[in-house]
This record gives C-alpha cells, structure tokens and sequence, in this order.
C-alpha cells in the first residue's frame, strides 16, 4: 500500500477561530499506517487551547516508504495554543525507507512537550525537528522532551 496516504487523520489547515481544547486519546494502533498529519493553523484564538494526544501505542508496524506516523508540519502561530503528547508509546517499529516516529516542523508560541513517552525497538525511525519557515525565525521552535 502507499504509506502516506494511509492516515487515520488528516487536516490540511486548521483554523482557531472558535476552537476548543482537542483530545485524541486511548489509542492502539498495529498497522503499517500514518496516523496523523496536521498542517497549517489560521486565524486567532480568544483563550488558550491545548491539542493533546495521550495514551497511545503504536506497536509492531513495518514501512516501506519513507514517511511520519505523526507528522505536525508547517505550524506557525502566535497565537497561545499547546501541543502535549503524554504516554505515547512506541515499539517494534521498523522504516525500510528511514521515516519519522513523529515530525515536529512548527514555530509556535508555546512549547510543544512530548512526556511519559517510550521507544522501544526502533528500527530506521527518528524525531525530526525542524522550523516550518528558515526565512522567519522570530518564532522559535521548541519542544520540550521529559519522562
């Protein structure tokens, strides 16, 4: 199959305007699969929100193409929203084609943390972390990674 358009979530542009605090939680997945892929933010939020992933598990997946089974990609706002991931496990993965356990190319007011999370048996895959726009580094990239 082709890995990267076999995503359990995908949302090419999200706008804030009106958003709430997000949860995708209590999640085992055991299939070659992307994810997620969030791409994008428009417009302005009136308070904070939190994007939070939490308690999932991504266990024994093989892929042949290069890809990111979860993909954040050119994120830049200012505005006050923070991505938590909590207990994300991941284990028995293998990239034949190098891939990302999780891409991180944003610039973002808050800092984006990945807690509590645990990687086992990694074959080929790593944690990309990169700027969503190199010409315009006012806003910093950060993500805070603790256990």
């Amino acid at each position: 199959p082709d890995d990267e358009n076999n995503l359990i979530i995908s949302i090419s542009s999200f706008n804030l305007n009106g958003a709430k605090n997000s949860t995708v939680n209590d999640i085992t997945v055991q299939a070659s699969i992307s994810f997620l892929s969030l791409n994008m933010i428009t417009g302005k939020v009136t308070s904070p929100i939190v994007f939070s992933l939490s308690n999932l598990v991504f266990r024994n997946c093989s892929y042949e193409q290069s890809l990111s089974i979860l993909s954040f990609g050119s994120l830049q706002s200012s505005e006050d929203i923070t991505y938590f991931f909590t207990n994300v496990t991941f284990s028995g993965i293998s990239f034949l084609s190098k891939g990302d356990l999780i891409t991180f190319q944003h610039q973002l007011a808050n800092t984006v943390v990945l807690d509590s999370s645990t990687f086992t048996s990694i074959n080929g895959g790593d944690i990309y972390i990169e700027s969503a726009n190199k010409q315009d580094l006012t806003i910093p990239t950060k993500v805070k990674i603790t256990n």
